[in-house]
């Protein structure tokens, strides 16, 4: 059986502009799953998570933006 052609790269050495890219191409689940690899992945696609908020003046809603928006990861990547 053949073995698998490794290069000795992990995902984390790549440059951190290039993380950004590649977790650009998942989806928000995978987003989410990214995050809990380890802190570079959730720092990395954190900024991902949140494009865009909807939300209603019920209590609940206005809580979760305050959080977005007093998160220095957060606040500066909703549209």
């Amino acid at each position: 059986m053949p073995r698998p052609v490794t290069s000795g790269v992990s995902l984390l050495s790549l440059p951190a502009e290039i993380l950004f890219d590649i977790f650009g191409y998942l989806v928000k689940s995978d987003i989410k799953s990214v995050r809990l690899v380890n802190k570079e992945c959730n720092r990395q696609s954190s900024p991902l998570l949140f494009d865009r908020i909807y939300f209603s003046p019920q209590y609940k809603n206005l809580e979760v933006f305050r959080a977005i928006s007093q998160s220095p990861v957060h606040r500066n990547t909703v549209k």
